[in-house]
């Protein structure tokens, strides 16, 4: 499975180790993750919970950190 970990500290550290070595794909988040730009256009994101306010906010951040200058 291909896995993206948000946050390259102790815990994303811990948890990409962890799915590394039960034979997942992982790549952990680093500065391309705020303002990216790829060929194929801007990223989709997955936000999952069943808190819809909580999910708006989160989809407005990802919308603040998205944007270009």
């Amino acid at each position: 499975m291909r896995i993206g970990v948000l946050g390259s500290g102790t815990v994303g550290t811990t948890l990409a180790g962890g799915f590394l070595a039960h034979g997942h794909d992982v790549m952990i988040g680093s500065a391309r993750m705020v303002n990216p730009v790829y060929e194929q256009g801007r990223p989709s994101m997955f936000i999952c919970g069943n808190d819809q306010t909580a999910k708006l906010h989160v989809s407005r951040l990802l919308d603040q950190v998205a944007e270009r200058d």
